[in-house]
């Protein structure tokens, strides 16, 4: 029979103690996901004591990272009245770039077979945005919701979503998960913000739709996101010298 590493109690105490669950599987020498799984099942909310207060609002770069990122892999939960920003990656140097910016909003970061989620407080901040870029349940691009985009975002955009294809300096937008109409209104913002010819592509082998930009216009946008990259997505940028 398995020793048991701590009883609901002791964990209980020690994470009101320490409030982290990095260092709760240090301590414990386990991985973060078990000692996540372990606070769900006990019902330790980690929303109550990581507790952001309510008249704290969003930097500036905090927006417009989030309303890229919500292309990209990121989301916002919707439980009952609470809301909260989710991202899941496989770059662990991205999640803690990402930790960097949202900062006092994060709660926590958590690794599950290889992929990092980290998940925010919730927060009205949340609420908003999510009324503002979901419609039913479901994420849905509008042209407010474009022309809020900055350039800052539109790395994010890129880092989180965005594939380079290194022989042919072509970008690529993994898209399928929107409409025609939703399609069209991206390939019309991009020539009109940045004046970049769009393509919208249906692919035969698994009938999604993408975002594809030919040789010459991924280079302008390769241009454009540059300053925002981080250095372990620097392969995204097209080398031209």
């Amino acid at each position: 029979m398995t020793k048991k590493l701590y009883t609901d109690g002791e964990l209980r105490q020690q994470y009101l103690k320490y409030k982290s669950i990095h260092i709760l599987a240090k301590k414990y020498n386990c991985s973060s996901s078990k000692i996540y799984s372990d606070l769900k099942k006990n019902k330790i909310s980690t929303a109550k004591i990581y507790k952001v207060p309510y008249n704290l609002n969003l930097s500036m770069s905090q927006n417009e990272f989030i309303l890229g990122s919500m292309l990209g892999d990121g989301h916002i939960a919707n439980r009952k009245v609470n809301t909260y920003y989710v991202l899941s990656q496989r770059k662990r140097e991205y999640v803690c770039f990402v930790k960097k910016i949202l900062n006092k909003f994060v709660i926590n970061i958590h690794r599950c077979n290889n992929i990092y989620q980290l998940r925010t407080c919730f927060h009205p901040e949340f609420k908003k945005l999510r009324n503002f870029c979901y419609y039913r349940r479901k994420k849905k691009i509008s042209l407010d919701w474009l022309n809020s985009l900055t350039d800052f975002s539109l790395a994010v955009w890129i880092m989180e979503d965005g594939s380079l294809h290194k022989k042919s300096k072509n970008y690529c937008l993994a898209t399928c998960s929107f409409s025609k109409k939703e399609h069209r209104l991206i390939k019309k913002w991009f020539k009109e913000k940045y004046n970049i010819d769009a393509k919208i592509i249906r692919n035969s082998y698994n009938n999604h739709t993408t975002i594809k930009f030919r040789k010459e216009a991924s280079i302008k946008l390769s241009k454009i996101i540059e300053p925002y990259i981080i250095p372990c997505m620097k392969y995204k940028i097209i080398q031209t010298r």
